[in-house]
């Protein structure tokens, strides 16, 4: 399972032998939600992750367009300018 990707979208999904850690990735703030899903139901099925994830966090993104940053996002909210 170690760095399966999705590179339609520019997601990948790290996970861990144990099943006891996964990382899901995207190179964009948002995903469209049924990627997500379809991510979450091949953990289930492809690499035998417990059913429904019981254990699974979603971290929101708070992200702006900006093309002055550096990679043409700008954190919502946060101060990262260098003191």
């Amino acid at each position: 399972m170690a760095g399966t990707r999705l590179t339609l979208v520019g997601c990948a999904q790290v996970g861990y032998p144990s099943r006891a850690y996964v990382w899901v990735m995207a190179r964009r703030p948002e995903m469209p939600r049924s990627v997500l899903e379809d991510i979450k139901k091949r953990l289930v099925t492809e690499h035998q992750y417990p059913e429904g994830l019981p254990d699974l966090v979603e971290v929101p993104q708070s992200w702006d367009r900006d093309s002055t940053a550096q990679f043409g996002w700008k954190r919502r909210g946060v101060d990262v300018s260098p003191k």
